[in-house]
């Protein structure tokens, strides 16, 4: 097991040791992260969080606690005050990734206090013989009993000989580069939906929805409403459908969300967001979160869900407390800070 040794400082910086690892080692790389004091006590959770290669995709790993408890205690566990975490392989086929711990404490189910580490980075070098350590070899002059001796150093270069005869005429060449493509031609007719592959590990399938611009609320009625997450994030064995992930391979999918929502003037807020499966909410993902007047407030979830092929994936959100509200009140998911993430697991 290659361990992957983080230092978050009290100064806020970070020492990563060693600086890099290899590429694409299926639960043979594992994270140890001391964290600073003032993320060490107080909180009831922690949440380790993941941006691949900078895409600004944020991997929620999900919730656990000291006892070892939570929605993926399996991967991410407290030991001895430390964070450890086996990276699952989906995580190392990359060149480098940024990680940071979240902190959370919750009390009747709300979240009162949020705090952040600061960010850091771990670099991912490729090769062909995985994580093979350093080799050694004995001299076979230290062999027991004799043998053959080291080798001597080596002697002056001799003079230069008389040049050769001409030689004979070579072999011919190989062939020329191949030259430029030509233009391209016209773009056929679609072709047929091929059948869906194995299901495999899960490794490299995710795909990720976000919102570009500022979401104004305006009187907002009791019902759920869409989140309009109008921009496509990277994806690999998903579909994108109207501010929804479209699943193309069946298996275990860790799905979660992040967002902001801003209170308006002199008002609180009680808002809840729902994952939608289907245009059915999916067990447990659920998150109510209280918004002081004129604050904002960070609210992120993530969970385990059994995904078939088709299943289409949407961001619900709906405000508890409407009835205190005019038709001059608005409620704010500000641009860029609302996001909705689908990854295999299995």
């Amino acid at each position: 097991m290659r361990v992957i040794k983080v230092a978050l400082l009290d100064d806020e910086q970070a020492q990563v040791t060693p600086e890099k690892v290899y590429m694409g080692e299926h639960r043979a790389a594992r994270l140890e992260i001391g964290l600073p004091t003032r993320l060490q006590t107080g909180f009831d959770h922690y949440n380790l969080c993941f941006d691949v290669m900078g895409a600004g995709r944020r991997i929620p790993l999900g919730k656990f606690s000291e006892t070892g408890t939570g929605e993926l205690a399996g991967l991410a566990k407290m030991e001895n005050g430390e964070i450890i975490c086996e990276l699952p392989e989906s995580l190392t086929r990359c060149s480098y990734l940024r990680a940071q711990v979240e902190a959370s404490r919750e009390e009747n189910g709300l979240c009162t206090r949020l705090e952040k580490s600061v960010p850091f980075a771990i670099t991912f070098e490729a090769s062909i013989v995985g994580e093979g350590g350093e080799l050694s070899a004995q001299a076979p002059g230290d062999v027991p009993g004799g043998g053959q001796g080291p080798q001597g150093p080596q002697g002056p270069a001799g003079p230069q000989g008389p040049q050769g005869l001409k030689g004979d005429k070579g072999d011919k060449g190989d062939k020329g580069d191949k030259g430029d493509a030509g233009a391209a031609g016209p773009q056929g007719p679609k072709g047929d939906q091929g059948d869906p592959g194995d299901s495999g590990t899960g490794a490299g399938v995710c795909g990720s929805r976000r919102l570009s611009f500022n979401w104004y609320v305006q009187h907002p009625e009791g019902e759920y409403q869409r989140v309009p997450l109008n921009v496509n994030g990277p994806a690999s064995g998903v579909g994108y459908g109207e501010n929804s992930i479209i699943i193309q391979q069946a298996g275990t999918y860790l799905l979660g969300f992040s967002s902001t929502l801003a209170a308006p003037t002199a008002k609180d807020i009680l808002s809840t967001y729902h994952i939608y499966v289907n245009g059915v909410v999916a067990a447990g993902m659920l998150r109510d979160q209280w918004v002081p007047a004129t604050r904002r407030s960070n609210i992120a979830m993530t969970g385990i869900v059994n995904l078939q092929q088709g299943d289409v994936v949407t961001l619900m959100f709906r405000n508890n407390n409407y009835a205190q509200f005019t038709q001059y009140d608005t409620l704010l998911l500000p641009v860029n800070q609302t996001e909705l993430n689908a990854v295999r697991i299995g």
